[in-house]
């Protein structure tokens, strides 16, 4: 390295509590962050998503003048985002669009999974853009195989090739979306005959048109 430079490394862990680096519970940040620099006062910007947070952490602008205002997920082979097996996923202002298939799917594994979701304040959009299977896919499902709470919040599901949202199972709070240029903005289905497929779903102030199976 040239005399007189040294390079300097952000250490960026998101969702990570400061109160949580402890000298007995993790050593070596705690040992990381009293031998460099802390960020003492630091606060987010909004959205608090991680790249509009490193964006204004590396430049020092705000996401109005670095122009980085959300995550973006987009033409995916397959999914958008996808949630199994008994996950907990949050997903807030972030971009989803053009994705080849669904734009997020939460189930599809084993029976019975319980995963938990909260979808809030995202613009998904344009997603199964493969028609092979001859009717599309959908902005936001959630799988016949997923029995958990879900809450849909905020969120602008736009010219999905099938349904804006599809529902299959478990319990869904659907508040404050818009629905529009999608072949159906929400279809609910929940066939009889099978124990693990009990599908309710509460829907209010949405430009919601809902269509059940």
């Amino acid at each position: 390295m040239p005399a007189g430079k040294r390079f300097v490394i952000v250490f960026v862990v998101d969702g990570l509590r400061p109160d949580a680096i402890t000298a007995e519970d993790t050593p070596t940040l705690y040992r990381l962050r009293a031998e460099g620099v802390d960020f003492t006062n630091s606060h987010a910007v909004f959205p608090t998503v991680t790249r509009v947070n490193a964006a204004t952490i590396a430049t020092g602008a705000q996401p109005g003048t670095h122009g980085i205002v959300g995550n973006q997920i987009h033409d995916n082979n397959r999914f958008g985002i996808i949630a199994i097996n008994d996950s907990r996923l949050h997903v807030t202002a972030n971009t989803i669009v053009t994705n080849r298939l669904n734009g997020i799917l939460i189930g599809g594994g084993p029976p019975n999974d319980t995963t938990t979701t909260q979808i809030n304040g995202n613009w998904i959009a344009g997603n199964g853009v493969d028609l092979q299977n001859g009717i599309g896919y959908n902005g936001l499902e959630y799988y016949i195989s997923c029995v958990g709470t879900h809450t849909v919040n905020g969120n602008t599901f736009d010219s999905n090739s099938l349904n804006g949202m599809f529902i299959g199972s478990g319990t869904v709070t659907i508040m404050n979306n818009v629905f529009r240029n999608n072949t159906n903005g929400i279809t609910v289905s929940a066939e009889s005959g099978s124990s693990s497929r009990q599908c309710s779903c509460f829907c209010w102030a949405s430009e919601c048109p809902l269509s059940p199976w």
